[in-house]
């Protein structure tokens, strides 16, 4: 079976030649092997676009920039998505029968700038090949496509069509019954990534009423969330696809309220809240929710507000034991849990994160004072930390690694909170948000410049505030849900990320940022 070798794919020089065999801007080529492919010269290569297939079939994209053909004159062209994987790419070969109708999905047009789709049919001794392009314009991604057959036979090939379905692009194939012999179809598919700029879209929940108070993605794909069903029961809810699809997952059936929720790896999770007694929950689960179990606290009474893992053994977990603050451990995932020893502070612990084993800081609140927590041992000890801002709260701390990190709450006034160090703690600093009277509950960076951090303000609506600079400056970005609090944002990097809290009116909102 031949392969497709896309030449052109983009025509960033209509002054050039064409190819020497005619081809235009958006066809393909079908060589036999990769050996004959990697032997085509290199100057039929440069209309528009060059492509290097390694022996690890990496695609580099370059952009014909110059007067000439000459190699100085192309460049790297860093608008084809991520420099390591410029495409999402898929070949597939598939039969079909006479009369058959295959329907599949070729992109997402809030995600994809372009798609591509190269095909080749063969039935009996007769070839149909084409090339199906889907172009961006300013509202996103067209339909109808351009569709051209470079080569038609008696093939039995009724038609191609594409449309949408939701935010989905699909491409039908038709297969007339001339011939009892099946279609040979292979077609390679590349996805060019969307140039417009992220922004933050709703998702739906399968559960609508209810609180979400923490959310956690393993990856780009498997996520979960937890919190309460608005009847008093604990509620987790669980994507394998982004958040494109949300599922409720069965838990104990507890009344209460969990607060935290984190994946170690993509089927060893925690999470961890009070049920209606006042008494601590720990739940686990080892096959990515389809069960979760309960596992025992060594403090009885409270309530546990965040949990963090440095794998799938070791973790810790934090908040109150009804009266003090509160720090447990396990270094078996949590088949035995530890109370460790902390300053004895009235209060409660919000939020912990570790970066590695040994480095860990925990926030929150003692009385009306704000409160840092930081071990450099695991958590054998735990020393308090000077906030730069004594009177209020700290409800969200992330770091990206053992001397860079931020923490988030409000002031005694009501106003947002963003205080941050780069000497691992020893020294913390404010930081201006965008000035907004509020409260900042939970902070995420991808990198030491990107970074989010999500809240409410004093009228009642959505908080969303972002930097692009470590927090030198922080702006608040627009978000489709108005109304309400977010309590959790969690970032993959900085063009995806997801965002959970409910709208003032006890529904359950869940923001994807893409």
């Amino acid at each position: 079976m031949a392969l497709f070798y896309p030449d052109i794919l983009e025509h960033n020089n209509p002054n050039n030649p064409l190819m020497d065999d005619g081809q235009l801007a958006g066809s393909l080529r079908v060589v036999a092997d990769k050996t004959a492919r990697n032997n085509i010269p290199v100057a039929k290569r440069k209309v528009g676009a060059l492509v290097n297939w390694t022996e690890d079939l990496e695609i580099i994209v370059k952009k014909y920039i110059g007067a000439d053909v000459t190699d100085l004159n192309w460049q790297n062209d860093e608008n084809w998505g991520d420099i390591n994987h410029p495409f999402f790419s898929l070949n597939i070969i598939q039969t079909l029968l006479a009369n058959d109708t295959t329907t599949f999905a070729v992109g997402n047009k809030t995600i994809f700038g372009s798609i591509i789709l190269n095909y080749q049919m063969t039935r009996d001794t007769a070839t149909a090949m084409g090339t199906i392009e889907i172009v961006q314009n300013v509202a996103g991604l067209e339909t109808p496509v351009t569709f051209t057959i470079r080569e038609i036979n008696s093939i039995g090939l009724v038609g191609i069509t594409s449309a949408f379905n939701g935010d989905n692009i699909e491409v039908s194939i038709q297969i007339d019954g001339s011939s009892a012999s099946d279609v040979i179809m292979e077609y390679n598919l590349e996805c060019k990534f969307a140039s417009f700029p992220a922004s933050w879209k709703i998702q739906t929940s399968p559960v609508a009423v209810g609180f979400m108070n923490s959310i956690n993605f393993f990856d780009a794909n498997n996520g979960w969330a937890v919190g309460n069903d608005g009847l008093g029961d604990i509620l987790i809810i669980n994507t394998v696809d982004g958040g494109a699809n949300w599922t409720q997952q069965t838990a104990p059936a507890i009344a209460g309220l969990l607060n935290g929720v984190y994946f170690a790896t993509v089927n060893n999770g925690w999470s961890v809240g009070a049920d209606g007694l006042g008494n601590i929950i720990i739940l686990n689960t080892t096959d990515g929710g389809t069960n979760w179990n309960p596992q025992t606290s060594p403090v009885v009474v409270g309530s546990l507000v965040m949990v963090h893992f440095i794998d799938a053994n070791t973790g810790w977990a934090v908040g109150n034991d009804g009266t003090n603050i509160l720090v447990l451990k396990t270094i078996d995932g949590g088949a035995n849990w530890i109370q460790q020893t902390t300053p004895a502070v009235a209060g409660t612990l919000n939020s912990v994160y570790f970066t590695d084993s040994n480095n860990g800081w925990a926030v929150g609140t003692a009385s009306t004072s704000t409160l840092i927590l930081n071990t450099t041992d695991g958590g054998a000890n735990w020393n308090p930390q000077t906030s730069p801002v004594l009177l209020g709260a700290l409800y969200g701390v992330n770091f990206v690694d053992a001397l860079n990190g931020w923490a988030v709450g409000e002031d005694s006034a009501s106003d947002n909170l963003i205080i941050t160090t780069s000497d691992g703690g020893a020294n913390w600093t404010q930081q201006s948000s965008f000035i907004i009277s509020g409260a900042l509950i939970c902070v995420s960076f991808v990198d030491l410049l990107n970074g989010w951090s999500v809240g409410y303000d004093n009228l009642g609506n959505i908080l969303i505030v972002h930097t692009n600079d470590g927090g030198v400056n922080w702006a608040q970005q627009t978000s489709p849900a108005v109304t309400g609090e977010l309590l959790s944002v969690d970032m993959i990097n900085a063009n995806l990320g997801f965002a959970i809290g409910d709208d003032g009116a006890s529904n359950i909102v869940i923001l994807n940022y893409i």
